[in-house]
């Protein structure tokens, strides 16, 4: 069993997650267990990031873009965005500080891009709105949890774009010197 620590885009304390495999015999069967709670699934690996979930009975299907720490996880409408709890103290200390960190916001599933809210110098706050996309007929915001500075937009309103698709290049704005 593996465990790895993860933050969740919103709070403020790591998560750990442990996974097994749960039928030597079936490759694709799995235990989960995170916050005191255990869940069996099956994982059909569709490729390219694409698979279905099966849970109690349910079939759920997942599109997942990993980008170095961060992983983008498409799930049944819902985006989520996690990062390994190691990977975020080394890219802190490396850049000297967790805003002066340099990100790229990455389309987390294939759609159209709807409306781009920055340009190339401007700065945003936490969680501000930075593009808006539109998948399967939902609209997603795609912001970052720290306030920064835009680098360059790489997208534009109408464009179509793959999952994974880098949309933003991003900077953090403790330094303003920077």
């Amino acid at each position: 069993m593996s465990t790895l620590h993860i933050l969740v885009e919103g709070q403020e304390q790591p998560v750990a997650l442990k996974l097994e495999q749960a039928d030597r015999n079936h490759a694709g069967t799995f235990v989960l267990h995170a916050c005191d709670e255990t869940t069996e699934f099956e994982l059909d690996d569709l490729g390219n990031g694409s698979g279905r979930l099966r849970i109690h009975g349910r079939i759920i299907p997942f599109h997942a873009a990993w980008k170095e720490n961060q992983i983008h996880l498409w799930v049944a409408g819902q985006v989520y965005r996690f990062e390994k709890v190691e990977q975020v103290a080394r890219r802190a200390t490396a850049a000297g500080g967790a805003g002066d960190a340099l990100e790229q916001i990455l389309a987390p599933m294939p759609g159209t891009i709807l409306r781009v809210d920055v340009q190339a110098g401007d700065t945003f706050e936490a969680h501000a709105p930075l593009v808006i996309m539109e998948s399967m007929k939902m609209e997603t915001s795609l912001s970052v949890p720290h306030a920064g500075r835009v680098l360059d937009v790489l997208c534009e309103a109408g464009e179509m774009v793959d999952m994974g698709a880098v949309l933003v290049k991003v900077a953090g704005v403790d330094d303003e010197d920077a």
